[in-house]
């Protein structure tokens, strides 16, 4: 009997079934508004909650081996608990200023379709996914929040605690913690939609992947190491469009981990785990194909289209023949009226597109590259003016986006459903959030901006950081620094060419990983130097020592 406890996945498995079938059926009518659901909900619940029982299986298992560790006072473990539970605190004591969290618009719109197990697809429907295991675990909306605020201390305890392994002078590792006190990192923790949860997963695989690189001791079990690569890197390249690059991370790990090798010779497990590794790559795809929709991504010409066309100088090769290719699918005068570079205020009104838009994409997506590549400098002024409004350094943009995050309950519909159909989701204190909330924005009362964020809502800096790294990691031969630095660099060029709108968040991912990134350089050639000071008066602290 002691033994079959002692098992970690009889015991994950145990608790598994007995969550979905004892504790399941009583918080999901809480959570859910069964009597509203969609018509084919009873195949979409079936299936979420089989995805859910794996989920939550494996993350028993992880949870039972962080115990066994603890017990064991394993130090690396000890230290990365001490930093998540650190951080945890922090977030927590912020999580009551501005509770119920940093709810603006569109999760709003995801949050009802999980509750109704509608089929939802504009933010991508793992995000769907995400508040649906959300719910499951912690009946209510706010759970949502909470759930991140979990897996942002756990990721942050788990990188802190590798990079730690990495350093003879190991306090310096408490110093990789500063990037997630970044303003923008503690406040979009608390915003539930899927760039925040984005962020700290492509985050945790960048810094899995340096590990992996820079550590093989590290590395534990490499068969498992390379399918959690894999469901990392499927999760990175699909739910967000700019994310596809991270694919190349996946042959990178294969070889790093010797599964490649092993491949070719045959062994077992290497197979399995390379079978399920691509599995997984395989299946993301194959959910992003079946649900994606070609509106959202039309939001990623609209706003530079739109600049472009309001040009009187507009004199590219074939103009009149591209815009006749784009008026097919997006109505070119509806453009040219609402002409703006910072949002897509004209995509919401009607008219946009046009009634049989959805047979024409072919022939828009044509034109609209011919004109951008006939037209690059006035494509790229557009983007630039978006990019210089993302990061508050225009003076006619001076206001700073916040959706709902202002309104209160009893005035608007949406607020005030929120907090009827979910558990404990009233603010603690609506004037304190707001306080709060204005103070990490950055925002005067009247919307504008304080002097003090084009300083904490920036990219330039982490830009910056990222060209210098990769640029000395090239010539020094650092080159798993230097290429990581050039993936993120990719990433931000392709935020920047794509960016419907001047938001921030857009931008999150390449600043949290970014950060960290520069943060791990910079304490790792911390290390170094130190270690090579003590080398170098080790000689003459002996000559000073009695005989």
């Amino acid at each position: 009997m002691h033994k079959l406890i002692a098992n970690k996945w009889l015991v994950s498995a145990a608790v598994t079934v007995a969550y979905l079938f004892l504790v399941l059926p009583f918080t999901e009518p809480v959570a859910f508004e069964l009597d509203a659901a969609a018509e084919d909900a009873g195949i979409r619940s079936t299936a979420l909650k089989a995805a859910f029982g794996a989920v939550l299986f494996v993350l028993l298992a992880l949870c039972i081996d962080l115990v066994r560790r603890l017990r064991r006072r394993d130090d690396r473990t000890v230290f990365g608990a001490t930093v998540a539970a650190g951080y945890l605190a922090v977030l927590a004591v912020l999580l009551l200023l501005v509770y119920p969290g940093h709810w603006t618009y569109d999760e709003f719109h995801v949050l009802h379709a999980a509750q109704t197990y509608a089929p939802y697809y504009w933010q991508h429907y793992l995000t769907v996914v995400l508040h649906t295991f959300c719910l499951y675990l912690i009946p209510t909306g706010v759970g949502i929040v909470v759930v991140q605020m979990l897996l942002a201390a756990a990721v942050v305890g788990y990188l802190a605690s590798g990079v730690r392994a990495l350093l003879a002078e190991r306090r310096l590792a408490w110093l990789v913690v500063v990037p997630f006190l970044f303003i923008p990192v503690l406040f979009e923790v608390f915003h539930p939609l899927r760039m925040t949860t984005y962020s700290l997963l492509q985050l945790l695989l960048v810094g899995k992947l340096l590990l992996v690189l820079l550590a093989p001791d590290l590395r534990g079990n490499r068969y498992r190491e390379f399918v959690a690569v894999s469901a990392l890197v499927g999760i990175a390249a699909f739910w967000r469009t700019e994310g596809v690059l991270y694919l190349v991370f996946l042959p990178v790990a294969a070889v790093r981990l010797g599964i490649l090798r092993e491949v070719w010779q045959r062994n077992g497990r290497a197979v399995l785990a390379a079978v399920a590794g691509l599995a997984l790559v395989a299946g993301l795809y194959g959910l992003t194909s079946a649900t994606s929709r070609p509106e959202y991504q039309l939001t990623a010409f609209y706003n530079p289209l739109s600049v472009m066309v309001a040009d009187p100088d507009l004199d590219g090769a074939n103009v009149e023949e591209d815009l006749a290719l784009i008026d097919t699918v997006l109505d070119v005068d509806h453009l040219r009226h609402f002409s703006d570079y910072s949002d897509i205020p004209g995509y919401w009104a009607p008219g946009a597109l046009r009634p049989d838009y959805l047979d024409h994409l072919d022939e828009f997506y044509e034109g609209a590259i011919s004109l951008i590549l006939h037209n690059p400098d006035s494509f790229l002024e557009a983007r630039w003016r978006t990019f210089v409004a993302t990061n508050n350094l225009d003076d006619d943009r001076p206001y700073v986006p916040t959706g709902l995050l202002f309104f209160d309950a009893p005035g608007n519909e949406m607020l005030t459903t929120f907090e009827r159909e979910n558990i404990g989701a009233e603010p603690l204190s609506d004037p304190v959030r707001h306080e709060v909330m204005r103070f990490l924005l950055g925002m005067h009362p009247d919307g504008t901006g304080t002097a003090a964020r084009p300083w904490l809502w920036t990219m330039l800096p982490t830009v910056v950081g990222l060209l210098v790294l990769a640029g000395a990691g090239l010539v020094r031969r650092r080159f798993t620094w230097s290429f990581l630095a050039l993936t993120l660099l990719a990433h931000a060029g392709i935020v920047f060419l794509t960016a419907p709108a001047y938001y921030f968040m857009y931008y999150l991912p390449v600043f949290v990983a970014g950060n960290f990134l520069l943060a791990a350089a910079l304490v790792r050639l911390a290390d170094r130097r130190l270690a090579a000071r003590r080398i170098d008066r080790a000689p003459a602290e002996a000559v000073l020592e009695p005989v």
